[in-house]
């Protein structure tokens, strides 16, 4: 995706990547209970229902989460020469958000809601975030704005 990233450097590529992201959890939340009793019914092996499980309900949500790295740095990324400082700035927040949320959900999200819930609740703020990217951006004749 980093590619991509170099090719098309736009705010709306980064907004329709997170609001994909966003559906697909959607989707895969909606369709678990199908996809997880019809592997129940189908396969005896409870360690590939397992992978498979994960695989096929995470594997495209993780896809396009992982294409907001790359082309945060790129949008970010002002000059060649502070390239460096401007990813390590935007991959610091990112190792702080994750160790935020992985506290976050082991002590209060996971033991407070069901695991559906945190799902629905993720996909409106990515959906939220995708939204207001688009709004910020929509003037900006679909160019980086650094």
């Amino acid at each position: 995706m980093g590619k991509l990233a170099d090719k098309k450097p736009f705010y709306s590529i980064l907004a329709l990547a997170i609001g994909i992201s966003g559906i697909l959890i959607l989707i895969s939340t909606l369709l678990k209970d199908i996809l997880l009793s019809w592997m129940l019914d189908t396969i005896e092996n409870l360690e590939v229902i397992s992978v498979l499980a994960s695989i096929l309900l995470f594997s495209l949500p993780a896809f396009f989460l992982g294409m907001v790295s790359p082309y945060a740095v790129k949008l970010k990324i002002k000059d060649v020469k502070t390239s460096g400082a401007t990813a390590g700035y935007l991959y610091a927040i990112s190792t702080a958000g994750s160790i935020t949320g992985t506290f976050l959900a082991g002590f209060y999200l996971i033991p407070s809601f069901r695991i559906s819930v945190i799902l629905y609740i993720f996909t409106l703020v990515l959906l939220s975030i995708s939204i207001g990217l688009f709004l910020i951006f929509k003037n900006s004749g679909n160019k980086s704005i650094n």
